[in-house]
């Protein structure tokens, strides 16, 4: 399997377009930048497990996007968009991909992953530290399902009373069953459109049910960063949220345990979310 990158160079460009070909060559247009953007653009043919049923495809896709020093992790599908750090130096990708009828396969340069330089200059970012002591086992903790949003909040009664911007996260973390007395919980920051981090607060994540594989199932699904807003005879500003890091940790018998994963998600600008586009 050939993995030779092809490098369309476009100096200045705060932009910049991975494609992996269905050659399983890459071509990266555009310079990889601190601060700037990544855009990933998979050809369907490089899917080692696509296969279809009467017409519907059976199969599924998943793209890992990791950025170094510091982590940050993001998920995607064949065609994915993501914010580059501004402490970025290099950028790590590989891919999975896996069908009903028992095929897995993973893209990943042989397990090495895929690696380009990020360009600098770098500019520190106040990520979330990874907490002393924490034990990293994805066999005790992990991500079940997650995603930040920012919504238009309406107090009652709406519209009269008013509203306000809120960004929100959605987390489902399994963790394993081995005691009663459990404490799960995530350190958030949120990051201005400039990589500043604009809060910080630690969330405790509440019991949902119980799940496979002798685990259960905690969740947080609530406001994590308020934004502008006003009502009637009063307003306030806040700084615009654009980005959203978080940690997870999970404490039981005395022993923290974490999957050592800096999650981190992109939010909406103020601007869409106060003005949506016709039918968005």
């Amino acid at each position: 399997m050939s993995t030779a990158v092809i490098t369309v160079r476009a100096p200045g460009r705060a932009q910049a377009t991975l494609r992996y070909l269905p050659d399983f060559q890459e071509m990266l247009e555009g310079e990889l930048r601190a601060g700037g953007r990544l855009h990933l653009d998979y050809a369907i043919k490089r899917v080692a497990c696509r296969r279809e049923r009467l017409g519907v495809p059976i199969w599924s896709f998943q793209s890992f996007i990791r950025f170094h020093p510091a982590g940050q992790l993001y998920h995607g599908g064949m065609q994915a968009s993501v914010p580059v750090p501004s402490d970025a130096t290099e950028a790590e990708l590989w891919f999975y991909s896996s069908n009903i009828m028992a095929c897995s396969a993973w893209d990943s340069r042989f397990g090495q992953n895929y690696l380009y330089r990020v360009a600098g200059p770098a500019k520190p970012v106040e990520n979330v530290r990874y907490r002393e002591g924490a034990v990293t086992n994805l066999e005790i903790v992990n991500v079940f399902q997650e995603s930040a949003t920012k919504v238009r909040h309406y107090f009652d009664p709406p519209p009269s009373a008013g509203s306000e911007l809120q960004t929100r996260l959605l987390l489902t973390a399994w963790v394993r069953n081995v005691a009663f007395a459990k404490n799960v919980w995530v350190d958030v920051h949120v990051f201005d459109g400039n990589d500043d981090r604009i809060h910080a607060e630690t969330f405790t994540l509440h019991y949902l049910n119980p799940a496979e594989g002798s685990g259960d199932f905690f969740r947080w699904d609530n406001m994590i960063y308020q934004g502008s807003g006003g009502g009637p005879g009063s307003s306030w500003t806040h700084p615009d949220a654009r980005k959203v890091q978080y940690r997870l940790y999970y404490e039981v018998n005395q022993q923290v345990f974490t999957d050592g994963i800096l999650h981190e998600h992109e939010v909406q600008e103020d601007a869409v979310v106060w003005n949506p586009a016709p039918n968005a």
